[in-house]
């Protein structure tokens, strides 16, 4: 992919790489050496250089890659696997905004984008307001160029702080995103996406010239099964490809 320029950073159309991982669910009875496992495959893949950031399928300690899961159409779907693929991503299997997902992280990144200026040329410092309440502040010093990202850590208790002499409320288990170290923009415990949405759209398109079919089968018998064996057949194999389905009778 990278020789044929496929990558956005080559003005291709893939702007994500991921490391394809279902290890997480048995790391913990590895413990260290499970640990350092995942490690190497993560050190194994950035080290391919590939020209797009790279994610972690299923792994708790690393970020949730599926923004679109999509979905396997028609019949190329096989054993143990349905057409649907991963309801919970922001964007569901027919390219419809799931929400409030969708928009949470909209405006996460929204808020991100604010912070650009800070988080790419500022000083990074951590500020400790006691046990699980902290500050990570990125900064230019001598400029108003300034965001602040304030944690509370502490997965039941919300809490107050006082972070340069204004006092915010900081939820549980949450963290408050502050792009000019001042006014609080996002916090990723309170939502206000639109809660009950669901976008659709009429294909008028596709729909202008289709036409339907209907056709009446007679259901067969054994006598009449041009195919009479001692256990049923493939119905690939049997089929040839030409039909999605096939009778069988017993007797």
């Amino acid at each position: 992919m990278k020789d044929a320029k496929l990558f956005a950073s080559q003005g291709g159309p893939i702007i994500l790489s991921q490391i394809e991982n279902e290890y997480n669910t048995i790391q913990l009875a590895f413990k260290e050496p499970g640990t350092r496992y995942i490690q190497g495959a993560g050190t194994m893949a950035v080290g391919l250089k590939m020209a797009a950031p790279w994610f972690m399928c299923r792994q708790k300690d690393a970020p949730d890659p599926v923004y679109y899961g999509g979905t396997n159409y028609g019949r190329s779907g096989y054993s143990f696997v349905t057409t649907r693929y991963y309801d919970e991503a922001p964007i569901d299997e027919y390219g419809l905004l799931r929400e409030p997902k969708w928009g949470h992280l909209r405006d996460l990144h929204h808020a991100l984008r604010l912070c650009s200026k800070a988080l790419l040329w500022g000083m990074p410092s951590v500020q400790m307001f006691g046990h699980g309440i902290e500050a990570r502040i990125d900064e230019q010093p001598g400029t108003n160029v300034c965001a602040a990202f304030l944690s509370n850590n502490i997965p039941q208790t919300p809490m107050s702080v006082t972070f340069r002499g204004t006092k915010y409320f900081l939820s549980q288990h949450s963290i408050s995103i502050l792009p000019d170290c001042k006014t609080v923009v996002y916090n990723t415990k309170t939502i206000v996406a639109q809660h009950s949405s669901r976008s659709h759209e009429n294909p008028n398109a596709e729909n202008k010239n289709f036409q339907g079919q209907m056709f009446r089968e007679r259901i067969p018998n054994f006598e009449d099964s041009p195919l009479k064996l001692n256990s049923p057949l493939e119905l690939f194999s049997a089929t040839k490809d030409t039909t999605d389905y096939l009778w069988y009778t017993t007797r």
